[in-house]
């Protein structure tokens, strides 16, 4: 879609999968429930057009993402905030 390009990422042991386009500074799109990447479609052309890399990952427990090795920490908070750091760094 638009040149957008999608990658997996291997985090915290679980791969996950990102959307991506665009150069210069990362701006982090993160999707509510029960969403993933694709909601942030339109704003990851547009940020892109403007000079920025937009990143939308699907978080933990949705979209295209590998599922934990236990079912306590599919959906714990400090996971995702894990997740989230681990994302941001890497890009």
């Amino acid at each position: 879609m638009e040149g957008i390009e999608h990658h997996s990422v291997v985090v915290n042991g679980i791969c996950m999968h990102v959307a991506e386009k665009g150069q210069g500074p990362v701006v982090l799109l993160l999707h509510g429930f029960p969403e993933v990447w694709y909601s942030w479609r339109h704003q990851i052309v547009g940020l892109a057009s403007h000079g920025y890399r937009a990143v939308a990952p699907d978080l933990r427990g949705y979209g295209d993402i590998d599922a934990p090795d236990s079912a306590a920490g599919a959906h714990h908070g400090l996971a995702r905030l894990h997740d989230i750091f681990t994302i941001w760094f890497f890009f």
